[in-house]
């Protein structure tokens, strides 16, 4: 048995409680092989490395009372300060490593080490000078300042599904090569009339969430708007369609991304977008994820986006 719990109650400036989460280790025997929880409130998710600065204290009594916790966050943030330590003040963290009916008693406050800053994206006005941008309102999002909504307008669109690993439920670089180019053979003419068509950006991909797992991820590309004789596609595995209005919560960052840190950045820029949606009191589905990518890999100045869909029954937060 392991009585490790974890609690993060994660607040916003007003220091009320938006959300609080608790949280089970998995224990080493059971990492290799671990069942998918029954009840879709439970969720299972694979932590990447971090780091807290914790303050350990016992206790008497069944549980550790709320003004002793709230004394002992005090006495923490308090020497943290003093040692001149930036961390997350807005993700209070609670550790319980016994049994309630145990005599002896282990508890632990602890705030996360500020993680540093994502890469500053290239501005998205200057890359659509360039090159033409699929069509959205964008709107600042109260509580989350490096969160934009982003209303996309109908639009024509060419796709193809990216081939996912059925084992580890993850796309290869090389499967996303190979996708890149099925729609890039299209614009330059390997379609029923031979058309050449003017590239647009981002060039997005679509990842499908099912029981907390990927179970599909498709490419596409939006086609210029002027274009209205829209040529079929030669190879089968590109779809022509026109895509429906829809709407996203997106965070920008940039820096070229290698592909050995490929996963380990865009899991990071993920959560980062969790994080400031949920301090913003935004409970987003995280059913349908996109990334969005404004710039060639080789340029020096990267825009990258990770995006969740807004679905009818999410919150919503603009700025008007």
């Amino acid at each position: 048995k392991q009585w490790y719990q974890r609690r993060v109650a994660i607040t916003a400036g007003d220091e009320q409680v938006k959300v609080q989460y608790m949280s089970f280790l998995i224990g080493e025997a059971h990492r290799s092989s671990t069942p998918k929880p029954t009840n879709k409130d439970v969720m299972l998710v694979e932590e990447g490395e971090y780091t807290l600065y914790a303050r350990a204290f016992g206790y008497t009594g069944f549980m550790a009372s709320k003004s002793l916790i709230k004394q002992e966050f005090g006495i923490l943030a308090n020497e943290l300060k003093k040692a001149g330590v930036e961390v997350e003040w807005s993700y209070p963290i609670t550790m319980g490593y016994n049994s309630p009916w145990d005599s002896e008693k282990r508890f632990e406050v602890a705030f996360a080490a500020k993680a540093a800053p994502s890469p500053k994206p290239k501005d998205l006005d200057e890359i659509c000078k360039d090159i033409e941008c699929a069509k959205a309102d964008i709107h600042d999002v109260k509580g989350a300042p490096n969160v934009q909504r982003k209303d996309y307008y109908e639009a024509n669109v060419i796709m193809t599904e990216v081939d996912v690993d059925p084992t580890t439920k993850k796309a290869t670089t090389a499967a996303y090569n190979v996708a890149f180019k099925r729609l890039y053979r299209y614009i330059t003419g390997n379609n029923e009339k031979g058309m050449n068509i003017n590239m647009t950006v981002p060039v997005r991909n679509k990842l499908v969430i099912k029981d907390n797992e990927v179970s599909h991820q498709f490419m596409s590309f939006v086609l210029p708007a002027a274009l209205t004789d829209i040529p079929a596609p030669k190879d089968s595995k590109v779809v022509q369609t026109k895509e429906k209005a829809y709407s996203v919560y997106e965070k920008a960052f940039g820096g070229v991304i290698s592909e050995a840190d490929s996963e380990t950045v865009y899991s990071r820029e993920f959560k980062n977008l969790w994080a400031e949606l949920t301090v913003a009191g935004i409970k987003p589905d995280f059913q349908e994820l996109y990334t969005f990518e404004y710039t060639d890999p080789k340029d020096n100045e990267q825009r990258h986006e990770v995006a969740v869909l807004i679905s009818q029954n999410s919150d919503i937060a603009m700025e008007i």
